[in-house]
C-alpha cells in the first residue's frame, strides 16, 4: 500500500472512531484512546479534538466521514498519531497496514443516533443506526435495499424497461414549457411512503411553509397577507430538480441517522432522470442545459416522499426569509414554490433593496426565481396569492366561479353528462371537491354553489 493510501487510511480510522457514539469531547477523546490502545490520554490527543470540536461544533449533528477524515489527516497532531501506532507496532511485533490500518475499531460502542437538539419529536420517528438495521425495518434483503436505494445514479444509464424504479411523463407547464413527472414504480413508492408516514412526518417543517402539511393549505397561506397595501410574489424556479441529493442527506443527518443510513435513505427518495428521457423533453441545447439538474440525484416531482423532503430541506431558507421580513415588519409564507411577502407603506418604499436581499438569500440557497412570474400587486389592483384574492378578505376569483356556478347550472338543467367535458370517472365527487374548495374560501359563494349542486338529478352522473 502506497505512504499516501496508508495515511488516507489512517484517517478515516480515527474518524470513523469519532462517528461511532456521543459527539462530545469527553467521549470522543475516550474512544480515540481505544483506537489508539492507548494507556492514557496525552495532552496532543485532547488538542486534537478540541480542534475537532472548535472546526465542526459541539452539538450534532456531526460531520460526515469525507470532511473529518480530511481534517484529521492534515491537522499537526496526526505526526503524533503515527507515533503512537509505531510504538504498538513494536510491542505485538507484527502490524497489518493493508487489513486494520493501525486502528483498533473492535472495541467501539454500537452507532447511535445523534439527531439535532432542537428536534422535539425526534423521539417518535424510528432509530436505525446500521443499513442491515434499516434494510429489517423496509422488510427487504440488504441486496434489494442497494438496488432500491439508487446512491450511484445507475437510474441515469439504465434502458428502458423493468430495470428503472421510475416512469417519466412530460406534462405541459401552465405558462410554458414541460414538467417532468417522476412516478416511482409500486415497490418503491412502497418504500417511500413508510419513510415519508413514519419519520418525515414526525418532524415538523418551518411555520412559514403552508403547503403539504396537516392543518395548513393555500387559503391559511394566503390569509396572512389580507388587505396588505403591497403583496409580492416570487416564484422559485425548476423547483424539485434544484434539491440535490446533498440537501436530502443533511436532512437525514439532522434528524440523527448515522451517515450509512442517511445515505441509504436518499438514495431511496432521490432520482437521476435518464438521458433519453430529457432529450426528448428538452428538444433544444438551451432547454436541455435548462433541464440539467434531472440529470443528476435531485428530487423527483412525484416521489410521495418529496413535498416533505422538499419543505424540510428549505427549512433553513425559510428561517433566513422569515428574519428578512420579521426585521422589516413585513409578513412572510411559503406555498411549495411560490414565495409570498406583504406589507405596508414600509415595505413598498423599501421593495427594491428588499428583492435584492431576497435574490441574494436565494442564489446563496442555490435556487432561482422566474421573473417572468414574480408579481408586485399593490391594493389598487386584484391581488391574487396562490390562487386566491386577498385584496379585502379571501376569496376565489370571479371567472372561476361565474365558470363553476355555469356548469352547475347546465348540469341542472342539461344533465351532468354534457358537462363532464374532460372525462372525469366520478363527477360528482369532481364537482362536490370543487364545491368544497370554494366553501373553504368564501363560505357564503359556497353554499349558494352547494344549492344549485342538490338541483342535479345525481342518478344521471
Amino acid at each position: 500500500m502506497s505512504y499516501r493510501r496508508r495515511h488516507l487510511n489512517l484517517a478515516q480510522g480515527l474518524a470513523t472512531a469519532a462517528l461511532v457514539g456521543q459527539w462530545s469531547e469527553d467521549e470522543m477523546a475516550s474512544r480515540f484512546a481505544s483506537a489508539l490502545q492507548m494507556r492514557s490520554r496525552r495532552p496532543w490527543l485532547k488538542r486534537l479534538v478540541a480542534r475537532i470540536v472548535g472546526r465542526f461544533g459541539s452539538s450534532p449533528p456531526p460531520p460526515s466521514l469525507f470532511h473529518l477524515s480530511r481534517f484529521i489527516l492534515h491537522d499537526a497532531a496526526f505526526e503524533n498519531v503515527e507515533r503512537q501506532l509505531s510504538s504498538v507496532q513494536q510491542r505485538l511485533w507484527e502490524f497489518d497496514w493493508q487489513r486494520t490500518a493501525g486502528i483498533n475499531l473492535s472495541d467501539l460502542p454500537r452507532p447511535q443516533m445523534t439527531p439535532a437538539r432542537l428536534l422535539h419529536a425526534i423521539g417518535e420517528i424510528p432509530a436505525l443506526v446500521t443499513p442491515g438495521e434499516l434494510a429489517r425495518w423496509l422488510s427487504v434483503s440488504p441486496a434489494n435495499l442497494d438496488w432500491f436505494a439508487d446512491c450511484f445514479g445507475r437510474e441515469r444509464e439504465r434502458p428502458p424497461g423493468a430495470l428503472r424504479h421510475y416512469r417519466y411523463r412530460w406534462i405541459p407547464k401552465s405558462s410554458a414549457g414541460k414538467r417532468l413527472i417522476e412516478v416511482p414504480k409500486a415497490r418503491l413508492k412502497e418504500i417511500q411512503r413508510r419513510i415519508l408516514h413514519e419519520i418525515l412526518s414526525h418532524v415538523p417543517p418551518h411555520e412559514a411553509a403552508h403547503a403539504f402539511r396537516a392543518g395548513c393549505s393555500a387559503a391559511t397561506g394566503a390569509a396572512q397577507h389580507v388587505g396588505q397595501r403591497v403583496v409580492l410574489r416570487i416564484d422559485l424556479r425548476e423547483f424539485y430538480p434544484s434539491i440535490r441529493s446533498s440537501r436530502v442527506q443533511s436532512v437525514f443527518r439532522t434528524l440523527g441517522y448515522p451517515e450509512p443510513v442517511a445515505r441509504l435513505l436518499t438514495g431511496l427518495c432521490t432520482n437521476s432522470t435518464p438521458a433519453e428521457i430529457l432529450s426528448a423533453g428538452l428538444p433544444t441545447p438551451q432547454a436541455s442545459a435548462a433541464g440539467g439538474g434531472l440529470s443528476v440525484a435531485h428530487l423527483p416531482q412525484g416521489a410521495p416522499t418529496s413535498p416533505a423532503l422538499a419543505n424540510l430541506c428549505c427549512y433553513r431558507l425559510d428561517c433566513r426569509l422569515a428574519g428578512l421580513a420579521r426585521k422589516m415588519g413585513i409578513q412572510y409564507t411559503r406555498y411549495a414554490d411560490d414565495l409570498i411577502f406583504s406589507g405596508g407603506c414600509e415595505f413598498e418604499r423599501n421593495l427594491p433593496r428588499f428583492r435584492v436581499f431576497v435574490c441574494a438569500i436565494l442564489l446563496n440557497e442555490g435556487l432561482a426565481i422566474r421573473r417572468r412570474k414574480t408579481r408586485v400587486m399593490r391594493s389598487g389592483c386584484r391581488q391574487e396569492v396562490t390562487g386566491i384574492i386577498v385584496n379585502r378578505r379571501l376569496n376565489v376569483p370571479r371567472e372561476e366561479f361565474d365558470r363553476l356556478k355555469a356548469i352547475l347550472h347546465n348540469c341542472a338543467t342539461a344533465g351532468p353528462e354534457t358537462q363532464n367535458r374532460d372525462g372525469q370517472e366520478n363527477f360528482r365527487e369532481h364537482l362536490r371537491g370543487r364545491i368544497a374548495y370554494v366553501r373553504m374560501i368564501h363560505q357564503s359563494k359556497g353554499d349558494r354553489l352547494r344549492a344549485l349542486f342538490d338541483r342535479i338529478d345525481l342518478g344521471r352522473t
